[in-house]
């Protein structure tokens, strides 16, 4: 059976916008999700870090455009590199290409909360 497979998935995916792909999909698929993840880290023997977040998509009618709307917000997934599969009703998934959600910089430092975090702890 062959696999499912898109293409023009943009170089950043911005949050709550929506962007296209045009999917391939196998003869017999009744219905496609698609996943947005980070694949982690391993350290130490621990794995970690790992996120996975299903974005709404909606398949044409002739199921070869996907309409797929990017992450409400950094909440949900934060700014930075992200892989995006493909995956029909039944499991099968595409490949996973890599993006950049939102700018790919890091969240704004809320130094206040760091003051109060060290003024509590205890030494």
């Amino acid at each position: 059976m062959p696999r499912l497979s898109y293409k023009g998935l943009p170089a950043t995916v911005n949050y709550n916008l929506k962007f296209t792909l045009n999917v391939q999909l196998p003869p017999d698929t009744t219905g496609v999700t698609v996943a947005l993840m980070d694949l982690g880290f391993a350290m130490h023997g621990v794995h970690v870090d790992q996120r996975f977040v299903r974005l709404v998509s909606k398949l044409s009618r002739d199921k070869k455009t996907l309409t797929v709307t990017g992450p409400p917000t950094p909440r949900i997934y934060p700014p930075g590199p992200a892989f995006v599969y493909v995956v029909t009703a039944g499991g099968g998934p595409s490949l996973g290409h890599r993006t950049i959600v939102g700018t790919g910089a890091s969240p704004l430092v809320d130094q206040s909360s760091i003051d109060n975090m060290l003024r509590m702890t205890e030494w």
